[in-house]
């Protein structure tokens, strides 16, 4: 059990260790209670720094993997044939 003002900094820092979801505190007779919505007590957490650097990281590696994919032919380009003129023209240039 925790009193508002640490319950209240829990959910303002961190996120739920097992899905990185949002935190929810709950009053009880005793003080306060934290837990994720989705996973429910006991999953512990993680601070909200942590979460946005590992989701950046992910999104770097997804970003490398789709080109090397199209670079060896698993994954089409959909750009691959198109001239200049015509991507600048898309992008509203």
């Amino acid at each position: 059990m925790m009193d508002y003002v640490l319950a209240s900094r829990t959910v303002n820092r961190y996120y739920c260790s097992k899905c990185w979801g949002h935190l929810t505190s709950y009053h009880a007779e005793t003080g306060y209670t934290v837990q994720c919505d989705d996973c429910g007590p006991g999953q512990g957490f993680v601070t909200k720094h942590y979460v946005e650097q590992e989701r950046q990281k992910d999104m770097t590696v997804s970003g490398d993997t789709k080109r090397m994919l199209q670079d060896i032919g698993i994954i089409e380009n959909p750009h691959k044939d198109k001239p200049v003129k015509d991507l600048l023209k898309e992008l509203g240039f």
